[in-house]
């Protein structure tokens, strides 16, 4: 009976691939999503771009206080950054449902989510001379050298 160990080992060096690359580059997929919703608002719904640029404002005026005040006990604790991102998303979510922009937003969506995760999947190293001739061979995102040091953790660990 054959064993599906290998398989399994290389899907999962793939999604593992695709979540560090996916945590390393978030802020830039936020964005382009952001953007993407930015543009797809711009023809018809003037009103609702603006709030939402308002409302990206108020984020980096958030993020800009957190640089300037790093030791800041009211802002790092009592403030916490993820509650202000789930305030920014409910309060924009609750916006653009007022504002009859659902079918933008899902269309931002649709375009943006899948190019987010292609690049998450196939994203090479950052560094070409931190992996010598891997990188330089152009293997044009090819993850076998992913999977090679993901088995050789594997075999070392055992």
């Amino acid at each position: 009976m054959a064993t599906y160990g290998g398989v399994l080992r290389r899907s999962a060096a793939v999604v593992e691939h695709a979540r560090d690359s996916a945590r390393s580059t978030r802020l830039h997929y936020a964005l382009l999503l952001w953007v993407l919703l930015l543009a797809s608002l711009f023809p018809r719904r003037r009103a609702t771009m603006l709030f939402l640029m308002a409302a990206s404002k108020l984020a980096l005026f958030y993020g800009a206080l957190l640089r300037a005040f790093p030791n800041s006990a009211l802002l790092r604790r009592i403030v916490d950054r993820r509650l202000v991102a789930a305030l920014l998303m409910a309060v924009v979510g609750a916006e653009i449902v007022m504002t009859s922009a659902v079918p933008q937003f899902l269309l931002a969506m649709a375009v943006g989510a899948p190019l987010v995760l292609l690049h998450a999947v196939f994203r090479t190293q950052d560094d070409p001379a931190a992996s010598g001739e891997d990188t330089a061979a152009g293997n044009g995102g090819e993850l076998g050298p992913i999977l090679e040091k993901k088995e050789d953790l594997e075999l070392g660990s055992q």
